[in-house]
């Protein structure tokens, strides 16, 4: 089974520069409020599933940020934003691919990579079994 080895944050929200590599098992973050906890998880939920949208997650004192993963198969997702562009990239096999222009979307070469899918709740709610928050159960 395909998990993420590590991640890297640069310029989202609090992270100047944040890398941590993960377990093939359970990975728990915890520490002290307002300290970027939370906005690893966006991170994740951004490279992986394209939210949040915008921009306002670039860090104060840059003009861009990017979440690189890394895969267990040695498959790397980098994700760049910036005011004017936004794109993924994906290094599989020693070859580079850029998407550009997905609009809401994620494209689905990403989506094949990482094999990580939200589940249909109802017709209004998507969960993602493999992340959760601190007020999404077991936690509240």
């Amino acid at each position: 089974m395909i998990y993420i080895k590590s991640i890297e944050i640069e310029n989202f929200q609090s992270h100047k520069h944040t890398k941590l590599d993960l377990s093939e098992n359970l990975n728990v973050i915890v520490g002290p409020s307002d300290n970027g906890k939370s906005a690893i998880i966006r991170a994740l939920k951004w490279c992986l599933f394209n939210e949040p949208k915008g921009v306002e997650f670039i860090r104060f004192d840059s003009n861009y940020c990017r979440v690189t993963l890394t895969l267990s198969d040695g498959v790397k997702i980098i994700r760049e934003r910036t005011k004017t562009k936004n794109t993924y990239r994906l290094i599989k096999n020693g070859e580079e691919t850029v998407y550009e222009g997905f609009g809401n979307d994620i494209p689905l070469d990403i989506q094949e990579a990482h094999k990580i899918r939200k589940i249909r709740i109802d017709k209004d709610n998507d969960m993602c079994l493999n992340l959760s928050e601190q007020l999404e159960g077991p936690f509240c």
